[in-house]
């Protein structure tokens, strides 16, 4: 074989690879059977399950220590199974939102700094400044219905509005891939995902005010294949609100025949979002539903990383159909962290890859 061929094939297998790099696993997650977030932090690795919030090593996978337990009393969370527990990293610690309040622990031992009860139909809850952004599911008029990222005070009363999208809900309907309002905050500033745009990302300071826009007109949105349907209505089928509504209505089969399936043409741009580090992390759509294409950049940007990672999608369908954001993948010290589990055993594993 001549040497240049030989050349080709191995910059085409370094490519391969390098787009497509298999993950490590780290180790099986001790007491881990229904996920419902991820954040990694440090030499941590923290999950949330229920009301209850697992930390464990980077390195090895082995359970350190647990905190926060179900309930309504102080420094308790109440769990729904259809609204998951979930943990944020911030600057100097975690921020954790059940369906009653939030609780804000310190970034060491996890004491609890502030909680706060919360209203229904608020989620994503994220200190800024001295106040809080979340994002609200509100009814408008008729089957309408804004998603808008607001700005809150300390008694989470509305004090100015970001961005708000427009989607409805209607009787028999199911909206199948509704596009939740993606946000980060880092060092002071705000990164807010406006893919009803395009791949567009503003970035404001603590007043408010915008800095700049993030815009990328090479990142296209791929149509929605039937295999991507599939998991979709596989995933509704799953959601325990859906199957309870369903065993009510005699079965699937009566619950399917009975409802109409709205799919968009194409998805969204931009299919998540983390801000961390001085860098920001956009996962972007590839296709299918258990990958995406993971773009780093910089906070004015540039492109420095570009990788197709396992994505793995929240088993909650409501939850996400209310805007409510379920992340179980996390980036930190160049690499990607991610939750998966073994099909066959169905135990749960921390994976990373290289970036």
């Amino acid at each position: 074989m001549k040497k240049w061929i030989r050349t080709l094939m191995l910059i085409w297998l370094l490519v391969v690879f390098t787009l497509w790099m298999p993950g490590e696993r780290i180790g099986e997650l001790d007491g881990i059977y229904l996920p419902q977030s991820l954040v990694v932090s440090g030499n941590r690795a923290i999950v949330a399950q229920k009301s209850t919030f697992f930390v464990f090593g980077l390195e090895d996978g082995e359970k350190i220590t647990r905190f926060c337990e179900e309930g309504e009393g102080p420094g308790e969370l109440k769990f729904v199974p259809m609204i998951p527990t979930t943990i944020q990293a911030r600057d100097d610690g975690f921020v954790a939102e059940g369906m009653n309040k939030i609780i804000l622990y310190s970034q060491t031992d996890f004491k609890i700094s502030f909680e706060k009860k919360k209203g229904g139909m608020a989620w994503n809850f994220q200190p800024f400044g001295d106040d809080f952004l979340c994002t609200r599911f509100v009814p408008r008029s008729g089957d309408d219905i804004d998603i808008k990222l607001v700005l809150v005070d300390e008694n989470l009363e509305e004090v100015s509005v970001f961005h708000s999208q427009s989607t409805v809900d209607r009787d028999r309907e199911v909206i199948m891939l509704r596009d939740p309002i993606g946000f980060g905050v880092s060092d002071g500033h705000l990164y807010v995902e406006k893919s009803d745009l395009g791949f567009v990302i503003d970035v404001y300071d603590r007043h408010g005010e915008k800095i700049r826009r993030i815009q990328k007109t090479d990142v296209t949105s791929p149509e929605v294949s039937p295999e991507f349907k599939r998991c979709l209505m596989e995933a509704l089928r799953n959601d325990a609100l859906v199957m309870g509504i369903a065993n009510r209505e005699g079965g699937w089969d009566n619950f399917v025949k009975k409802t109409t399936f709205t799919f968009p043409p194409s998805l969204p741009v931009i299919r998540d979002l983390r801000v961390k580090n001085g860098r920001v992390h956009v996962m972007a759509h590839t296709g299918e539903y258990s990958s995406a294409r993971l773009i780093v950049m910089d906070t004015t940007g540039d492109i420095l990383h570009t990788r197709r990672v396992p994505f793995p999608p929240s088993p909650f369908f409501t939850a996400n159909a209310l805007g409510k954001t379920i992340q179980l993948w996390d980036v930190d010290d160049a690499r990607y962290y991610y939750l998966e589990m073994d099909e066959d055993s169905e135990i749960w594993f921390l994976s990373r890859i290289r970036l």
